[in-house]
């Protein structure tokens, strides 16, 4: 923090703005600005005409962090290794960065882009002109984009943040949820989004499925799967569990030691047969309604 600070030389004493920093490890004053003696600063603000400023606001420091972030783990280029070349300005990396940073930030469609990216210091970090940002920019640099390629992408970044942030795998937790979408339903093309069961009570908007697994520690995403948005959380589990098991072993290298703590939600006889013949430790949540006896049992007990 700025403070003003007096210092006499000979006779006369002046003012000056100085802000406290560490200097080899100590604190020190260091001088931003001479005000001059007490006369002279009175005459400048008694002579100095208003003025005429303009000021724009920008948001900056969650995009900055982010950023940051990103070029700690040098995102970019580890997105752009398992991508082909673009032919536009930006990179596929560079893409996906600002259209994470967008979701976290200020999720908006790929139509406002531009505009969001103008209210912040997007322009500035990535020297880039917002106006470039346009829906179909986006979608041109995401259709050569391949499925296998973003699941490489995942498992690598997934190894690189253990790594890099020393984290401890030691308990599992996977669940799912459904996200709709103002897809129209005139459009077929898309697998995908489907209506059924919301979770969010959007029975009229298509929607689609988000199964995840995530670390304990963190909460730091370890696996990913989407999935039609009229399937019951159940359907997709055995498909999950293979490669739930793959991924962690490529990451640990065993899953014996890891317990895997899921909802009700995935619960069919079949999944649980399956499950039971994993080398892994579980914790899940049951229906009561199937099982009076144990609802019986008074919870002092």
């Amino acid at each position: 923090m700025a403070s003003i600070q007096k210092v006499k030389v000979g006779r006369h004493t002046y003012y000056r703005i100085v802000e406290s920093r560490r200097v080899n490890g100590k604190p020190r004053p260091v001088l931003l600005l001479q005000l001059g003696t007490a006369d002279q600063l009175l005459q400048r603000l008694l002579t100095q005409s208003e003025p005429h400023l303009t000021v724009r606001s920008y948001q900056h420091g969650d995009v900055a962090a982010l950023q940051a972030m990103a070029d700690r783990l040098d995102l970019v280029a580890l997105i752009d290794r398992h991508l082909p070349s673009s032919r536009r300005p930006l990179s596929l990396g560079t893409t996906l960065l600002l259209a994470a940073i967008n979701r976290a930030v200020g999720p908006c469609s790929k139509r406002g882009w531009a505009a969001w990216a103008q209210r912040t210091s997007v322009p500035h970090l990535f020297a880039l002109r917002p106006t470039a940002l346009t829906s179909q920019y986006f979608w041109a640099q995401m259709d050569v984009i391949a499925g296998p390629a973003l699941e490489a992408i995942e498992a690598e970044l997934t190894r690189k943040v253990l790594q890099q942030f020393a984290l401890t795998l030691d308990t599992l937790f996977y669940d799912t949820s459904n996200f709709f979408t103002y897809l129209a339903s005139t459009n077929t093309r898309l697998e995908l989004a489907q209506r059924g069961h919301s979770k969010q009570q959007r029975t009229d908007l298509r929607q689609f499925s988000l199964a995840l697994l995530v670390a304990r520690e963190g909460q730091i995403p370890l696996y990913s799967y989407l999935y039609e948005g009229n399937k019951v959380d159940a359907t997709p589990f055995p498909d999950s569990l293979s490669a739930i098991r793959q991924r962690v072993e490529q990451l640990v290298g065993q899953v014996e030691d890891l317990p895997l703590v899921y909802d009700k939600g995935n619960h069919s006889k079949a999944t649980q047969a399956l499950v039971d013949t994993l080398p892994v430790h579980y914790v899940a949540s049951l229906v009561p309604t199937p099982h009076p006896d144990l609802m019986a049992i008074p919870t002092e007990a």
